[in-house]
């Protein structure tokens, strides 16, 4: 074992650290891209789009309706982008055929829909909308997602 002086043994140990160190990050790629392949997760516009176009009392209720009312928490401009515009868009995808009309008033004038969308950010912001509108919602999505009609008095 002379032949193996302590500088040799040394560039051994050397090269297998090294091997080691290039191979570790390579096999956790490699099984973290199996995992997610078996097991895809959904980013967030599939899961939106997935929640709408999923369910089915929503399907139902705008079976028969061409065109639909569509709120947010603010004016959506269609040539910008934008969470707002984002939102829109998705949910037109996830409920076509129905058309989702997005330009229905400003905010405190009446709503000229039986039946609208309202997909805000935030749950307190759906509840303020269906108490200023005199509204209810018939079918929730999210907590912050609901089609809403006029309240029946």
């Amino acid at each position: 074992m002379k032949a193996f002086g302590q500088p040799t043994a040394l560039a051994v140990l050397g090269a297998l650290l090294w091997l080691l160190a290039v191979a570790h990050p390579w096999v956790f790629l490699q099984t973290r891209d199996a995992e997610l392949r078996a097991h895809p997760v959904p980013n967030e516009a599939m899961r939106f789009v997935a929640a709408l176009s999923e369910a089915r009392s929503l399907r139902d209720q705008l079976l028969d309706r061409g065109v639909v009312g569509y709120v947010s928490e603010g004016a959506i401009d269609t040539r910008v982008g934008g969470p707002l515009q984002w939102r829109y868009y998705l949910a037109q995808y996830a409920l076509a055929p129905s058309l989702l009309d997005h330009e229905i008033g400003l905010p405190g004038e009446a709503l000229s829909y039986e039946f609208v969308l309202a997909c805000f950010g935030h749950p307190r912001q759906l509840e303020a909308f269906l108490i200023e509108q005199s509204r209810e919602a018939i079918v929730s999505v999210a907590p912050n997602v609901a089609l809403t009609r006029s309240r029946r008095e």
